[in-house]
């Protein structure tokens, strides 16, 4: 099975870095973010916009991420809300995070 990696927070400073290098490895990335501005992706991609699942959801959302995160072998947790921890179980029973 591929790598295939839920990036929060993707469309910020650091998260769209990650996204661009998640890229450049060929790796299949997931964006998910709140927010629809991709402009900190066109900055850094000559004004373009990285080829990948982009996922508008809320991190507050237990479904919003559960559903996201379907499918990812790896989560790069950048967002900067706090995870409640009824998610964090959820993601532990699913496999999605280590105990």
């Amino acid at each position: 099975m591929s790598d295939r990696v839920l990036v929060t927070g993707a469309n910020g400073c650091i998260g769209a870095w990650v996204v661009k290098l998640l890229c450049a490895e060929g790796t299949e990335g997931i964006a998910f973010d709140m927010s629809t501005d991709d402009h900190r992706h066109r900055l850094i991609n000559d004004g373009d916009v990285p080829d990948v699942k982009r996922v508008v959801g809320d991190l507050t959302v237990q479904q919003d991420v559960v559903d996201a995160a379907a499918g990812a072998t790896h989560i790069v947790y950048l967002e900067v809300v706090g995870v409640p921890e009824q998610l964090v179980e959820e993601l532990r029973r699913s496999r999605l995070l280590a105990s």
